[in-house]
């Protein structure tokens, strides 16, 4: 799957909560993922490997999991000047 960051804001390394249900819709497995630095604009591509055996899968939640409350959470930039 592809993790687009939409916003105006450049993040240090935020956290996904991925939820693999299956074909009733009962989840059946759960994994966090975490992405060193997603900037404003970023595209990425993400590949995954599950451990153990599932059942078919008929749905994926990806959730992010970003303390927004925290500036630790964000990339600072430098100041601008102003005009």
């Amino acid at each position: 799957f592809i993790i687009t960051n939409q916003t105006a804001y450049n993040y240090y390394q935020p956290q996904f909560l991925l939820i693999l249900y299956d074909l009733s819709g009962v989840p059946v497995s759960f994994n966090n993922y975490t992405i060193d630095k997603l900037l404003s604009g970023d595209k990425k591509q993400v590949n995954l490997g599950w451990p153990g055996n599932l059942p078919s899968v008929g749905k994926i939640d990806i959730l992010p999991n970003i303390d927004l409350l925290n500036s630790n959470s964000y990339i600072q930039t430098p100041n601008l000047p102003s005009n």
